[in-house]
C-alpha cells in the first residue's frame, strides 16, 4: 500500500520540518508540498529537501492572478504520478495522529473509497510549538 499527501502552507517555516517528519515517521511514502509565497524561509527550507522519489515541491503566489487553478492543476498532476491507493490533505500545522501509530495499519481492512479524519492544529506559542502529544 501507497501513500500520498499533500500539504498546503504558507508562512510555516517553523513547522515545514516537523511536519515532513512526522508524515513520515507515520507511513506516508511520497509527499506533494504546496508553498503558497512564503516570505519566512519556509520555501528556501522545502527546497533543500526536493527529491522526486518522495518529495516533490509546488511553488504557487497566492497573490497572483490564477495562482489557485495553477496549484490545482500541478498539486494534482503530481499526486497522481505519486501511485499511492491512499491520498492525505492537509496543512502544515495539522498533524494526523493514527490510533495505531501508521497510517498502514489503520487503513489496513478499510472497505471504502474516502474516509473522513479528524486533523489537529499545531499552534505556534512565545514556548514554541504546542505539539498535541
Amino acid at each position: 500500500m501507497r501513500i500520498a499527501a499533500h500539504v498546503g502552507l504558507k508562512d510555516e517555516a517553523e513547522l515545514v520540518e516537523p511536519c515532513l517528519e512526522q508524515l513520515y515517521a507515520i507511513g506516508v511514502d511520497y509527499i506533494v508540498a504546496t508553498d503558497m509565497g512564503s516570505r519566512d524561509g519556509s520555501v528556501e527550507i522545502l527546497r533543500t529537501r526536493t527529491d522526486s522519489t518522495r518529495f516533490r515541491l509546488v511553488e504557487c503566489d497566492d497573490r497572483e492572478p490564477g495562482a489557485l487553478s495553477d496549484w490545482m492543476a500541478r498539486s494534482t498532476r503530481l499526486m497522481r504520478e505519486s501511485g499511492a491507493d491512499w491520498a492525505v490533505f492537509l496543512d502544515a500545522d495539522e498533524l494526523l495522529l493514527p490510533r495505531e501509530g501508521d497510517l498502514r495499519r489503520c487503513l489496513a481492512n478499510v472497505d471504502a473509497d474516502v474516509l473522513l479524519v479528524d486533523r489537529f492544529n499545531v499552534p505556534l506559542t512565545d514556548e514554541g510549538l504546542d505539539l498535541p502529544y
